[in-house]
């Protein structure tokens, strides 16, 4: 359960992001940290936040988490209960014209989150893919396929005690 627990949302930007917080926040969470690269995503959720959960402990940190160093100085300052990553995931058209994009924005981001929270024994872990995976054609879909394929690697090792991949549809 998530009531009274820390929660840290990473890649909280899109309209998958804005309704998971207006999800969690019913749950009664302590504190949710987001992390997003978008100031206007942010500034979206924290109005919501403010209007509908003003007691709500939260933080926002507008970075992102392509590099370790930055993603274990989030981590280290968060100190969360439940980990959800929400990887961005850009437009499916202009990915394709992008594709090391994508691997910066999505792939290295997640690998570094994983990379990171091995080393802090976090128990708790929810990756949100895409229903892009599901037709891998698209080197969106091709990276989260991966990203799914790699999470499994790692929740197989024991590694996390609770863990989750959940599909979202994206309607941007």
């Amino acid at each position: 359960t998530l009531m009274g627990k820390k929660v840290l949302i990473t890649g909280a930007q899109g309209p998958i992001s804005l309704n998971l917080v207006k999800e969690l926040a019913n749950f009664g969470p302590a504190h949710i940290t987001l992390v997003a690269n978008d100031d206007l995503a942010l500034s979206r959720i924290e109005k919501f936040l403010i209007q509908h959960h003003p007691l709500l402990s939260r933080k926002f940190i507008l970075s992102d988490c392509r590099t370790k160093t930055v993603t274990k100085e989030i981590l280290d300052n968060a100190r969360p209960d439940f980990i959800i990553i929400c990887p961005f995931s850009q437009a499916p058209a202009m990915a394709e014209f992008n594709p090391a994009a994508v691997v910066e924005t999505t792939l290295i981001p997640f690998l570094n989150i994983l990379d990171v929270l091995e080393k802090h024994h976090l128990q708790n872990l929810i990756f949100i893919s895409n229903t892009f995976a599901i037709n891998a054609q698209s080197v969106l879909g091709q990276t989260y396929k991966l990203m799914e394929m790699i999470f499994t690697i790692y929740t197989q090792k024991n590694l996390f005690q609770k863990t989750k991949t959940l599909k979202a549809a994206d309607n941007s």
